[in-house]
């Protein structure tokens, strides 16, 4: 064991209220990140945002690094999701044009919560 805290989320939903709930604290977690950054972020704070326990949150998560890698893993999926899509359509004709339609895809995935980007 290498003694760094584990990063990954501790356990998956399994009911339409335990989803609820971690979106709630991920939605919260955004919130508390980008108006106190990163380091003032506690765990309490986001749980005290979500409206959950701060018992709840463990239950998701074990600290909030692992809260910051779900969200950053999450908008990396919407990019590629926002990606794929560009990619089903007809290509424009230059590659200067494509250039600035990918550009033009990769900025509109940043627009959500620049705030959090920061992060």
């Amino acid at each position: 064991m290498s003694g760094k805290p584990p990063l990954q989320p501790r356990k998956q939903p399994k009911q339409v209220r335990g989803e609820l709930t971690r979106q709630r604290i991920l939605t919260a977690a955004a919130h508390v990140f980008a108006e106190h950054g990163y380091a003032a972020g506690t765990t309490n704070r986001i749980a005290e945002r979500a409206r959950v326990s701060i018992g709840s949150l463990y239950q998701y998560y074990p600290n909030k690094d692992a809260i910051l890698v779900e969200l950053v893993s999450r908008h990396l999926l919407e990019g590629e999701e926002a990606l794929r899509r560009y990619q089903e359509t007809e290509l424009p004709p230059t590659i200067g044009e494509a250039l600035r339609a990918l550009v033009h895809v990769a900025v509109e995935n940043h627009l959500d919560d620049p705030q959090l980007l920061r992060v």
